[in-house]
């Protein structure tokens, strides 16, 4: 009898191993720019993606979003605003297949309250650094790399000296034509400090 439970709960765990695992991107915003951290671990080891953190069963979008963020970052609900419209569900998702891994990204976006900051990395295990980088560089990234005539922003373009490699998740992000600056409701209060 134990052998037979035991060959259920393997089967068991094989299957819930091969689903894709849950997990939030937060897209944080700061006047034109973006929150990118660079990954020292897993298939995204060496790229900049945005900080996420893995959901868990029952848990909520709001709660993970911002549990990712104070476990990496040390932001607090106080340092970052979400968009009213965005509390409850995602502004986009992404199929990311990696060799050994498999996500889907539900990408939520916030609007860092506290101006300029340097960032240093609580995590350190997950993230080399962090830093902010401006959302027509990025997309200018993917366009020279890719051929692609995306032109997601409108106004001045912007040139990095050497681009950074970016995550499957935000170039899957890019190609669905996606920007966090689209539909964004700010309070007046917001608008008026200059997030």
């Amino acid at each position: 009898m134990g052998r037979f439970i035991k060959k259920i709960f393997n089967w068991f765990k094989m299957e819930r191993d091969n689903y894709p695992q849950v997990r939030i991107a937060s897209i944080i915003m700061n006047d034109l720019s973006v929150l990118l951290g660079e990954v020292k671990t897993g298939s995204e080891n060496g790229t900049w993606m945005f900080p996420w953190h893995e959901m868990k069963i029952r848990e909520n979008y709001y709660k993970t979003f911002f549990s990712g963020l104070w476990e990496d970052l040390g932001f607090r609900c106080t340092n970052v605003f979400v968009p009213y419209s965005d509390r409850q569900s995602p502004m986009a998702i992404t199929n990311d297949i990696f060799p050994e891994e498999h996500y889907l990204t539900l990408f939520h976006r916030g609007i860092y309250t506290l101006g300029k900051s340097t960032l240093g990395s609580k995590n350190k295990e997950k993230y080399k650094n962090f830093n902010w980088f401006k959302w027509a560089d990025l997309v200018k990234v993917l366009e020279e790399k890719n051929n692609l005539p995306i032109n997601l922003l409108n106004g001045p373009q912007y040139s990095l000296a050497s681009p950074p490699p970016l995550s499957l998740s935000i170039k899957n992000f890019l190609q669905q034509g996606h920007n966090p600056w689209n539909d964004l409701e700010i309070p007046e209060k917001l608008r008026k400090s200059g997030c």
